[in-house]
C-alpha cells in the first residue's frame, strides 16, 4: 500500500483527502498539521472574535472522522524539509518519514508590512484559531484598537474586535475599502456604513511605526500624524507559502505551479490550496480550493480526466447588516464593456453590473446582495443575458419569489463556499432522507460558509421535501429586516441605545408603529432604563407610564426593577397613594 503524506491540516488539504476517500484509495495517509486542532472552517474565525460562535462551533473534522478513516494525525508538527530525491519529510520534532506520493497544502502566511517596531507587544495577526484566541484574551470594552487593512479579513477582524467592545479604527493604504473586490463608489458606500456601525475607516494611510514604551501605545503614520492605540491587528493581505517547494526544488512562481491536473513539476509530488498558482493566479478563497481538491483527487488515484481550468472569484463580506458581495471583473477599461448601475444613497444600495458579449462580466453588491447566487450562476455558466436585459438588476416576481431554485441544473453550484451543487443537495435529500436545514449543514455542509446560499438551500428542501418547514426567523417588519433574536444580538453586541439609531444603521431610517414600538421595548428590557429614550417610540400607556381607564382616569403601577426599591421610594408610592385615595396598591 502506497504511502500518502499530506503537509497541511487546513481546509484545502483536508478536503482533497475527503475527496480522495470517494475514490476508495490503496494509501496508507498521514496528515501534518503545525497547528495544534483538527480540522476547522477558517471562514468563521471572525464569527468567533465576534463572540458568535465558538471554537468548537467551527470544527469541520473531529478525531474520530480521522481515525474512523485510518488516517494518521501528527498535530503541532511543522515539516521543516522535503526531499523530493529521497521521497521523504523532515518535522521540526525530528521525525523523517517516506512517502510515495506527496501533497503539499500548505496554505499562505500574512503579509507584514515593513513598520518599525512591529514585534512590540500588543501586536497581532489574524489568521488562524491561535490569533483569535489571544485576540480574545486580550480586548475588552474601551480598549483602543488599530487594523492595518481595510480588505476582507480586516473589516471581519474590526467588526469582532468591535462587538468585543473595543473603540476600532480601520487604517488603510488605499483610497478605497476593499479595492480588489470593489470600485471606488462601492467603497465608498462600505466606508460609509463601517462608519456607522461606529468603526472609524482612516483611507489613504501609510503606517510607518508603533510606538510605545514595551507595548503598544500609538500608531505612526507616513507624514507625522498618529493616533492612540492600545492592540495593533494586522490584516495586510497573505502570500501563498512556498519554502517546502522550494526546497524539493519544485517549479514556483508567486506560488507552487500545477497543471490542470493539480501536478507540480515533480511526478509524485502534488499541491492545492492557497500555496498553488495556476494560470498565473493565486486563489485565497475556499470554492476554488474545493473545486482544486476535487481534480486533484481524481488524478493522484488513478482516475485522471477531469481538469482543473480556473475559477470565478467571489467575496462576500461577512458582517451582520453589512451586505457586501463581489465576483467577477469588474473594471469598465476593456473596449466593448458595458456597465449597468443602480444607487441609493438614502439606503445604502449600490448595484454595478459589467457586461461584454452579451455576458456577465462581474458583479458589485453593496447594502443588497440577496440576487448573489442568481450572478454567480451566470458567471460560471457564461449566461448569454440577452432576453433578459430588462431584468439584470430587478428579477421579476415569479423569480423573485424563489422559483428560480427549480431552473437551477443538477451541476449547478448551490453553496459557493464549500462547493456544492444542487444534485449534491437533491441526492442528500434522496439518499441520507434530509429534511431539514441543520440535516444539510451536517451531511453536506452547504451553508456553512457565509450564509448566502441559505434562502436558496432552503427553496430547494421546500420544493423537494413537501414537510419542510423553513427555519428563517420572523423578521420584526419591513423597516428592520431582523428577526426579534438577531436584533436583541445587535443591540447588544453593539452597545446600541437609541431607536433611530438602530433605524438609521439597520433599517429604513424612519420606522413604523411595528417596529419602534418593539426596538423601545427591547431597549428598556436590555439596559434597565439606561438607554436614549425615544417617547415618541412608545405606546400611550408606555408614553406616559400610566393605563388610561373608561372615565378617562388613568392607573398607575408603580415599577421597582428587580423588586428591588429603598424606604424613600416606599414614601413616596404611599404619600401618592394617600393623596388620591387609593385603596388598594399594585406593584410590578
Amino acid at each position: 500500500m502506497q504511502k500518502l503524506i499530506v503537509v497541511g491540516n487546513g481546509m484545502a488539504g483536508v478536503a482533497c483527502v475527503e475527496q480522495i476517500l470517494k475514490h476508495s484509495p490503496k494509501f496508507e495517509i498521514t496528515i501534518f498539521g503545525d497547528e495544534t486542532h483538527v480540522n476547522y472552517n477558517r471562514i468563521l474565525l471572525s464569527s468567533v472574535l465576534a463572540g458568535e460562535k465558538s471554537p468548537d462551533d467551527v470544527v469541520l473534522n473531529g478525531l474520530n472522522w480521522y481515525e474512523e478513516n485510518g488516517i494518521r494525525l501528527r498535530l503541532g508538527v511543522r515539516i521543516t524539509n522535503v526531499d523530493a530525491e529521497a521521497k521523504t519529510v523532515s518535522g521540526d520534532d525530528g521525525s523523517v518519514t517516506a512517502f510515495d506520493k506527496l501533497l503539499l497544502a500548505t496554505g499562505s502566511t500574512p503579509i507584514v508590512p515593513s513598520i518599525d517596531d512591529v514585534k512590540r507587544d500588543g501586536v497581532f495577526v489574524f489568521r488562524n484559531l491561535d490569533d483569535t484566541r489571544a485576540l480574545l484574551e486580550r480586548c475588552r470594552p474601551g480598549l483602543k484598537a488599530v487594523v492595518i487593512g481595510g480588505g476582507l479579513l480586516g473589516l471581519e477582524a474590526a467588526r469582532g474586535l468591535q462587538v468585543q467592545g473595543c473603540d476600532v479604527t480601520v487604517v488603510h493604504l488605499m483610497e478605497t475599502l476593499m479595492e480588489r473586490q470593489l470600485d471606488p463608489v462601492g467603497g465608498s458606500y462600505l466606508a460609509t456604513k463601517m462608519n456607522q456601525l461606529r468603526i472609524t475607516v482612516l483611507l489613504g494611510l501609510s503606517t510607518t511605526a508603533i510606538l510605545g514604551n514595551g507595548k503598544v501605545e500609538r500608531v505612526q503614520f507616513k507624514g507625522g500624524g498618529s493616533i492612540p492605540a492600545d492592540l495593533v491587528v494586522i490584516a495586510a493581505g497573505i502570500r501563498p507559502r512556498v519554502d517546502l517547494a522550494l526546497q524539493a526544488g519544485l517549479q514556483v512562481k508567486r506560488g507552487i505551479v500545477v497543471n490542470d491536473y493539480m501536478e507540480t513539476s515533480h511526478p509524485d509530488i502534488f499541491a492545492v490550496g492557497e500555496c498553488v498558482e495556476h494560470n498565473n493566479t493565486c486563489y485565497g478563497l475556499i470554492a476554488p480550493l474545493l473545486e482544486q481538491g476535487k481534480v486533484l483527487a481524481a488524478t493522484i488515484t488513478g482516475n485522471k480526466g477531469p481538469r482543473y481550468e480556473g475559477s470565478v472569484s467571489a467575496s462576500k463580506l461577512k458582517i451582520m447588516g453589512v451586505d457586501v458581495f463581489s465576483a467577477g471583473d469588474f473594471s469598465e477599461k476593456v473596449d466593448g464593456t458595458e456597465t449597468i448601475r443602480y444607487e441609493d444613497p438614502s439606503i445604502g444600495v449600490y448595484k454595478k453590473l459589467t457586461l461584454k458579449n452579451g455576458r456577465l462580466g462581474g458583479v458589485i453588491l453593496v447594502g443588497d446582495a440577496s440576487d448573489s447566487h442568481r450572478y454567480m450562476e451566470w458567471l460560471r455558466a457564461r449566461t448569454d443575458l440577452g432576453a433578459m436585459r430588462r431584468h439584470l438588476l430587478f428579477p421579476p416576481a415569479a423569480i423573485d419569489d424563489g422559483l428560480d431554485a427549480a431552473h437551477l441544473s443538477d451541476t449547478d453550484t448551490v453553496c459557493g463556499c464549500m462547493g456544492v451543487t444542487k444534485g449534491a443537495v437533491i441526492h442528500a435529500i434522496h439518499d441520507r432522507r434530509v429534511s431539514t436545514l441543520a440535516q444539510l449543514k451536517e451531511c453536506t455542509r452547504a451553508s456553512t460558509g457565509c450564509g448566502s446560499c441559505t434562502a436558496l438551500c432552503q427553496q430547494i428542501l421546500k420544493a423537494v421535501v413537501p414537510e419542510f418547514q423553513e427555519e428563517i426567523k420572523k423578521t420584526l417588519c419591513k423597516c428592520v429586516p431582523f428577526s426579534e433574536d438577531s436584533l436583541r444580538e445587535i443591540l447588544r453586541s453593539q452597545k446600541l441605545k437609541s431607536v433611530q439609531e438602530v433605524l438609521e444603521i439597520y433599517g429604513d431610517g424612519i420606522g413604523c408603529e411595528v417596529c419602534k414600538p418593539a426596538l423601545s421595548y427591547m431597549l428598556d428590557m436590555l439596559w434597565c432604563g439606561d438607554h436614549d429614550e425615544d417617547r415618541s417610540a412608545r405606546f400611550i400607556n408606555d408614553r406616559v407610564h400610566a393605563n388610561i381607564q373608561k372615565d378617562g382616569s388613568f392607573s398607575v403601577v408603580p415599577r421597582i426593577r428587580g423588586g428591588v426599591t429603598s424606604p424613600d421610594e416606599l414614601r413616596r408610592i404611599a404619600d401618592v397613594a394617600d393623596k388620591y385615595q387609593v385603596r388598594m396598591v399594585k406593584i410590578t
